[in-house]
């Protein structure tokens, strides 16, 4: 089966899908949300994270940036308030006051995923042997796993429980909100060796991510399925010659994110996918291969925690089998914009159509 990009221009990018249970549960899912009327549209991600506080650093000033940042502050106290308010016991444990710090912001981040999987707890008290355990049990047996390793800290109040919802989820948007103010030397270092630069105008790393499209920033549905480990395993053969993966749909974070904003591998929202949702992750160079190398740091520190490839890595679904598209003047036109403050939107990354083709 073969999947096909169509860009503007008369662009496009055509790719071989891989024999993989992976691949079954992909078409799927696509399927199911084609059949909704759904449309892919894309967006350019990087999976190096250039967090180097470039707000302060190359804002239009440091005012400007301050007050942004005092800003997210604000926000913070106002939904951490606005949480405690929804419950009895353990208020929330973390302030924004150290921030920006990654240290403080991975606390505040682990302090909403636990307490929205769980809905009685801030922090969690599994082990490391359970948090790697956790990594490759069931998906259905993943919440129950997490809940029975937890101590209630407190009970949500009757009829708050949406608000409560409400209120972590902004919690979790702000605090994301601060980490461009944080600087990873982690990205510094990892721009240099993939790109052999670090030139803020120049970053390394990009690749094209194709989601459905949403409606005020939200899809008002969710058809995909779980993706568990065992599936995962049957594609990462493959790995070594793909150059589209599985869209990343994550509750957490990615381990990427986490090990350039110095978090630890072993946590239990530190995934490579939660679900499967029918959405491309597209590479149009080999750049990732450098990144995630056996023996380069990212691999050292995942492996150093007992975290072994096919859990960190992206996941396999195709190869490129023919495109008119020329990679070296992509990331020309991205770096040129880039330099010019310019949005990074750009050809040929708006999609014109995409389509599954039966051989």
């Amino acid at each position: 089966m073969k999947f096909r990009i169509n860009f503007e221009y008369g662009t496009y990018a055509e790719y071989s899908l891989f024999d993989t249970k992976v691949t079954e549960q992909w078409v799927r899912v696509h399927n199911r949300y084609k059949e909704k009327g759904y449309k892919n549209q894309a967006s350019s991600e990087f999976f190096i994270h250039h967090t180097n506080g470039i707000v302060i650093e190359q804002g239009p000033s440091d005012d400007v940036a301050k007050g942004s940042l005092q800003e997210c502050k604000d926000k913070l106290n106002h939904y951490i308030n606005e949480a405690n308010s929804c419950i009895t016991g353990e208020p929330f444990p973390y302030t924004p006051e150290g921030l920006p710090s990654f240290e403080v912001s991975n606390l505040i981040h682990r302090a909403f995923t636990v307490s929205s999987l769980t809905g009685k707890s801030w922090t969690h008290d599994l082990t490391d042997s359970q948090l790697i355990e956790y990594k490759t049990c069931n998906h259905k047996l993943k919440e129950s796993f997490v809940n029975k390793h937890t101590t209630k800290r407190f009970v949500i109040k009757n009829n708050m429980s949406n608000k409560f919802t409400e209120s972590i989820a902004l919690i979790n948007h702000w605090v994301h909100q601060t980490e461009i103010f944080s600087k990873s030397l982690r990205g510094e270092k990892a721009n240099i060796e993939v790109g052999g630069n670090n030139d803020w105008h120049n970053l390394k790393g990009m690749y094209v991510e194709l989601e459905w499209n949403q409606e005020n920033g939200i899809r008002p549905e969710i058809l995909g399925e779980p993706l568990d480990s065992n599936i995962i395993q049957d594609s990462m053969k493959y790995y070594e010659e793909a150059d589209i993966f599985v869209g990343k749909n994550i509750l957490g974070k990615d381990y990427e994110t986490s090990f350039f904003q110095y978090d630890s591998p072993l946590e239990f929202d530190t995934v490579n996918g939660d679900y499967n949702e029918g959405t491309v992750r597209v590479h149009f160079t080999d750049e990732y291969r450098k990144f995630y190398k056996i023996g380069g740091d990212f691999h050292n520190w995942c492996n150093e925690k007992g975290i072994t490839p096919e859990l960190y890595r992206p996941v396999p679904l195709g190869k490129l089998i023919s495109t008119n598209i020329k990679p070296e003047e992509i990331i020309q036109n991205h770096n040129e914009k880039a330099a010019r403050g310019q949005p990074l939107f750009y050809s040929p990354y708006i999609i014109t159509s995409t389509e599954l083709i039966i051989n």
